[in-house]
């Protein structure tokens, strides 16, 4: 391995919460629109890089604040509405 690798590995799985909430409007038949917001909070890990044993530096994996915006157009060939 390089100078620059990391050698160790480390497999973790981050839990956390999720709230949001949305908003979908129709236009006319057929076609609506939708936008979403969604916060989260995973927590945060530190990692100890090393390179053959000498520790070289850590790594601040920070998933403490997690935010998402989806929005959609939606069309419906059937009208089934």
């Amino acid at each position: 391995m390089g100078p620059n690798s990391v050698d160790d590995e480390d497999s973790n799985t981050f839990e956390g919460w999720v709230v949001g909430g949305g908003i979908e409007h129709r236009f006319f038949d057929g076609l609506s629109a939708r936008l979403e917001y969604l916060y989260g909070d995973f927590g945060n890990e530190d990692f100890t890089l090393t390179d053959h044993d000498t520790v070289t530096g850590t790594l601040d994996l920070g998933l403490d604040e997690v935010h998402i915006v989806r929005a959609a157009l939606i069309y419906n060939f059937g009208n089934f509405w």
